[in-house]
């Protein structure tokens, strides 16, 4: 004898809403650089950290290595003598040296702080802090060269037809010397000169204390070359392809000058440019608050790396290598352009914020290329994924839901659970490398992601994401949909026979259950392949005692049109606390 019971439980209110499949983030650039939050720019990120990101289709580990981590807090200023690199730091006021080998120390100054470091006359000058003195050098040993003139800080050199000039904070002041006394050669309208530079044969300065300006000296008057309204201060000066460059703060501005005018060059991602340096036929530029350094061919500009440094205040070239000195942890590093590479050993980028738009479930992450050098060992890539509802709490984790385990399968690995029912999403990448002659790379990334309805057919896998209807797509098992799913999901059922019991430990909430429906007609499942035949949508159970579907403590759930044999303990248990269960349509076998 057959029987059928139809059984309708209503505590609460069903509501059915309207779902998308499947959607994808992918990004496939990152050289638009850092301090994107929130992804709007498909070729930014929010952080990173040794990598390099100067390929407009890839990233990798950053071709610069740690030449010298010094103890020092700041590296102010570098420069070249006696065929040695010298280096300025704070809050130490030592000069350390550099001699292509090794790494000693220079100068244990009495100042805080080296500011600027330049050769004149055979001999190494060091423009100080504090009480603005200048320090001399003649290859032996070092002495007093300018007492500070009651100056608070000295902050540039350079040297000018055959003189050294300084320019200092808080006066403004641009002082001279001849090799046999200082005096003073200009008093200027601002409070600080914070850069000098000759450029076709006239010396500019530039100064700060909003707006910024630049002033130009003739050799026998200096006046005021541009004012440049918007900014703070201009930090910097370097001449490149026959053109004067100057960067400046707020903004992160780059401007540049033909000795006919003063135009915008490049609106940088950063708040201050800091330092210029010409390498390879290329201008490099320093930045704060990110440590990024940007690049410039003469008609392209473009972020070359990102160190996750606080500034870049210093770059110097020597011996045929780029040496850039970094703040606020006194890090120097160095890049050689004609030679093999010499990779960092780690780093990492963290994605800028994406919203899904709701509460989502998340399906696979998958990234190219698949292979990666074999010297670089053992899961060169690997990535943890953050989310959230508030778009401000970020704890990345692996598989398995904690911040130990990683995503190494790059064709493809299911995203933790624990995930689903969240808005925002990031993703932290991590590079490694046994060997620094090898980095690998990464073209590009991809995270699906479905908005709560889900498919199940007996020709499926586990393995699949669940938010398609074809057999490379949906899930094999129901009880696969019941540990995935969150409040307000929905699971269609393909017809066939489901020998499971399915265990439900997740609820709905009032308003947003948790739906089961069975499609006998296979409706959702058209042009689907392989097709599905209609019929009915059977769940027996593992044995003769167990339920078809059966759950503790939880809430709001719909289970709708599915066949169900009746076992000694029933076709459907619920725990007395389970309310909001609405049953219907299902036919319950007897026998």
């Amino acid at each position: 004898m057959r029987q059928s019971w139809i059984l309708l439980l209503i505590i609460g209110m069903l509501f059915y809403v309207g779902y998308s499949n499947s959607s994808v983030w992918t990004q496939t650039a990152w050289s638009g650089g850092a301090c994107q939050s929130n992804w709007s720019i498909p070729n930014m990120f929010w952080e990173g950290h040794n990598i390099n990101i100067s390929v407009e289709s890839e990233i990798s580990l950053m071709p610069l290595s740690i030449t010298y981590d010094s103890p020092e807090g700041n590296i102010y200023c570098m420069g070249v003598y006696d065929n040695k690199l010298y280096t300025g730091s704070s809050p130490s006021g030592i000069v350390y040296v550099y001699d292509g080998s090794g790494w000693n120390i220079s100068y244990d100054s009495p100042q805080k702080y080296v500011n600027s470091l330049r050769e004149y006359n055979g001999k190494l000058y060091a423009a100080t802090r504090e009480s603005g003195k200048v320090y001399v050098y003649d290859g032996v040993s070092w002495s007093l060269s300018f007492d500070g003139a009651g100056e608070n800080e000295v902050l540039c050199l350079e040297v000018y037809n055959n003189k050294l000039y300084a320019g200092t904070y808080s006066n403004g002041r641009v002082y001279v010397y001849d090799g046999s006394s200082w005096l003073l050669s200009y008093d200027s309208p601002a409070n600080q000169i914070l850069y000098l530079k000759v450029y076709n044969s006239k010396l500019y300065a530039s100064s700060g204390n909003n707006p910024g300006r630049v002033y130009v000296y003739d050799g026998s008057s200096w006046t005021l070359s541009n004012e440049f309204t918007g900014t703070q201060c201009v930090y910097c000066l370097e001449v490149y392809n026959g053109k004067l460059y100057a960067g400046s703060e707020t903004g992160g501005r780059i401007y540049v000058y033909d000795e006919s005018s003063w135009i915008l060059a490049h609106d940088s991602n950063e708040d201050r440019i800091r330092s210029f340096c010409v390498y390879n036929g290329k201008l490099y530029v320093g930045g704060y608050p990110n440590g990024i350094i940007y690049a410039y061919d003469g008609t392209t500009w473009g972020v070359h790396y990102d160190l996750d440094q606080g500034y870049v205040r210093a770059m110097c070239v020597y011996q045929n290598k780029l040496f850039v000195g970094t703040g606020p942890n006194g890090i120097i590093y160095i890049y050689d352009a004609f030679n093999s590479p010499n990779y960092a050993t780690s780093g990492y980028l963290i994605s800028s914020s994406y919203d899904c738009g709701a509460g989502v479930n998340f399906g696979k992450i998958s990234w190219n290329p698949t292979n990666q050098p074999s010297q670089c060992g053992t899961n060169p890539l690997k990535f943890q994924i953050a989310t959230n509802l508030d778009n401000s709490t970020w704890n990345f984790l692996g598989p398995d839901g904690t911040s130990g385990t990683y995503y190494t399968q790059a064709s493809g690995e299911n995203i933790w659970s624990g995930h689903n029912g969240k808005r925002y999403i990031r993703y932290k990448v991590f590079f490694n490398t046994a060997n620094t002659e090898y980095t690998p790379t990464l073209s590009d990334i991809t995270i699906t992601y479905g908005s709560g309805t889900y498919y199940v057919r007996t020709d499926g896998n586990d393995t699949n994401t669940g938010f398609g209807p074809s057999t490379t797509e949906a899930w094999q098992t129901i009880q696969k949909a019941a540990n995935t799913m969150v409040a307000g999901n929905r699971v269609y059922v393909a017809p066939g026979t489901y020998n499971e019991r399915v265990g439900i430990n997740t609820g709905g909430s009032s308003g947003n259950q948790i739906q089961y429906v069975a499609d006998p007609d296979a409706s959702e499942f058209a042009g689907s392949t392989p097709s599905v035949i209609p019929g009915a949508v059977r769940v027996d159970g593992q044995n003769t005692r167990d339920a078809a579907f059966g759950s503790v403590y939880c809430g709001y759930i719909t289970i709708d049109g599915f066949t169900m044999k009746r076992t000694m303990y029933g076709a459907i248990t619920s725990g007395w606390t389970g309310t909001g269960w609405i049953i219907t349509n299902n036919t319950i076998d007897s026998c």
